[in-house]
Formats: structure tokens, C-alpha cells, sequence
């Protein structure tokens, strides 16, 4: 039986992950279509989605939308072990149900925002783990050391996922998001290089996790 507050953080997950893919995603197919006129960069709508659900989900379920930032947290004991599993089913499944909308919304589309590196394997893995080691470092300091409020916690990790995406867009997908990859890149038959944005972020929140450990949230409790 799912605790009451666990099942509306879990719900928050799902809710937060599937507008991000949604949108995200969605603006990407729209820069694609020749029958609109669509010339902004879709790089800005991920920042801009989270600047709204962090916002208003992260007093709910703390806003990951991202199995790699829940690793972290786990790691950190922020999140206990359940709330971990519940978390990565909500964000993976509402990434899944944001592709099924996306496919009814544009029917006959083979276009999902997959995430499809541009530059070498090896130097795509690099780029997507220093990408995650930079948004999961914001994402410690606004939550773990400076304790910020919803609001500004959210334009800080929104203005970097904005950053890394303009950036890292062209060349590797900027996903730093194994469920956001997993589901555009499932519908889109791109699965076999799945598994670079899947360990990419992955390790790199570990190493991550395992430095703020050791030399930044230590030290600050000395």
C-alpha cells in the first residue's frame, strides 16, 4: 500500500518528466515540419519547462524528472530507497505516455526528438557525462548547500539545462535525461545508441555525488 505522500511525490514525477518530454520533444518535431514556420531554437523550451514545474512541483516530489539527479539524491540519503524505485517508474512512464501523445498529436510522425550523437561515441559519452556533472552540481548547490527556494532553485537549474542544451544540442542531443533518451529514442527506432545517454548520466552522477560527499558538503558541516 503506497503511502499517501510518496504516491503525489511519484505522481509529481510523472507529471514533471512527461511535459518536459512533451514539450521538449514536441517543440523539436515542430522545428521540423515544412508545413510551419518555426524558426526558434527548441534548445530554450527544456530550460523554460522546468523553470515552471520545478516551480511548482518541487515542494511535491523535489522536481527530478530525471533518473540520474534521483540516483544522486539516493546516493546523498536525500531520497530513500522506495521513493527512489517510484520515482524512476513515474519519470520513465510519463516519458513513454508523453511520446504516445506526441504520436497521436502528429499522427504518422517518425520524428520524437530522439537524442543521436553527431561527433564520435567516445567523445559524445565525455560530453553528455560533463553536461550531467554540471547540471547535477547546480542542482546540489541550489538544493543541498544554499538551500534556495522553489522559484529561484528553479531558473537557476532551468537557465543550465537551457545553457547545455544550446551548447551541447548540435552535437550529442544535450540529454542528461536516461528516461527523456529512452522513450523519443524507443518510438523513433534509435534504441541501439540508448545506452550512451543511459550510463553516460548515470556515471557521472555517481562521480558526482561521490565528490560533493567528500569535498564540498563535508566540509561544510565541519
Amino acid at each position: 500500500m503506497f503511502h499517501s505522500k510518496k504516491l503525489k511525490a511519484s505522481v509529481a514525477e510523472f507529471i514533471g518528466t512527461f511535459f518536459l518530454v512533451f514539450l521538449g520533444c514536441g517543440s523539436v518535431r515542430l522545428m521540423n515540419l515544412e508545413w510551419i514556420e518555426y524558426s526558434h531554437t527548441p534548445h530554450l523550451a527544456f530550460g523554460l519547462i522546468l523553470v515552471l514545474f520545478i516551480s511548482l512541483l518541487a515542494t511535491t516530489s523535489g522536481a527530478h524528472f530525471n533518473p540520474a539527479v534521483s540516483l544522486a539524491f539516493l546516493l546523498q540519503k536525500s531520497i530513500d530507497l522506495k521513493t527512489f524505485k517510484l520515482y524512476i517508474m513515474a519519470q520513465f512512464i510519463g516519458a513513454l505516455c508523453a511520446c504516445y501523445a506526441l504520436f497521436y498529436i502528429f499522427p504518422g510522425t517518425f520524428e520524437f526528438g530522439a537524442t543521436i550523437p553527431q561527433i564520435p561515441t567516445t567523445t559524445a559519452f565525455a560530453l553528455e557525462m560533463l553536461m550531467t556533472c554540471i547540471l547535477v552540481s547546480v542542482i546540489f548547490f541550489v538544493a543541498l548547500v544554499l538551500k534556495a527556494n522553489a522559484f529561484y532553485s528553479s531558473l537557476v537549474i532551468g537557465g543550465t539545462v537551457a545553457l547545455c542544451s544550446y551548447f551541447g544540442g548540435p552535437l550529442t542531443g544535450a540529454s542528461m535525461n536516461p528516461a527523456r533518451t529512452f522513450a523519443p529514442n524507443l518510438f523513433q527506432g534509435s534504441s541501439q545508441i540508448t545506452w550512451l545517454y543511459v550510463l553516460a548520466p548515470i556515471l557521472s552522477a555517481v562521480l558526482t555525488s561521490l565528490f560533493f560527499s567528500r569535498f564540498i558538503l563535508r566540509q561544510k558541516d565541519v
